[in-house]
């Protein structure tokens, strides 16, 4: 090899070690600013933080104990499937009735008749269970007019 050529090998190797370290620099420079701007954004949510804990202890410490919070405090029972004893009381009454009517039908439509009542007292009762649980405890009773 001419010593040119080595020369010239030697200045490409130096200019890429020169631009590796340039590239060093500006990489460890940008990770330093992020984790700069990683440890402020960390100290503003501590502060944000702090300052939600303090408007919520002050939140909780001006509602009146005695009253429940306005979320709910309490469900209805889920509604429970009526028993095979009920639907068959049920269409044996239907039963008696269409026997009694005159109407026609089958033992399968009173049975399905009953369970479909049967069903549509259950969800009216979980309703009305749900509006009464929805209902403040402290609520003011309707005013009834007098007369």
């Amino acid at each position: 090899m001419s010593d040119s050529k080595k020369k010239k090998e030697k200045k490409q190797k130096a200019a890429t070690r020169k631009d590796l370290l340039e590239e060093n620099k500006k990489l460890r420079d940008k990770l330093d600013y992020r984790k700069r701007k990683e440890k402020k954004l960390k100290e503003q949510l501590d502060a944000l933080s702090k300052e939600l804990r303090a408007a919520l202890l002050s939140v909780g410490q001006q509602r009146d104990a005695s009253r429940p919070t306005p979320l709910l405090t309490a469900l209805p029972a889920p509604p429970v499937a009526p028993t095979q004893g009920e639907i068959a009381s049920a269409a044996y009454h239907l039963y008696l009735e269409r026997s009694r009517t005159g109407r026609g039908g089958t033992p399968e439509s009173d049975w399905f008749q009953a369970q479909s009542l049967l069903w549509q007292k259950t969800a009216q009762k979980t309703h009305q269970e749900a509006l009464r649980l929805s209902q403040p405890a402290d609520s003011p009773e309707p005013l009834q007019s007098s007369g």
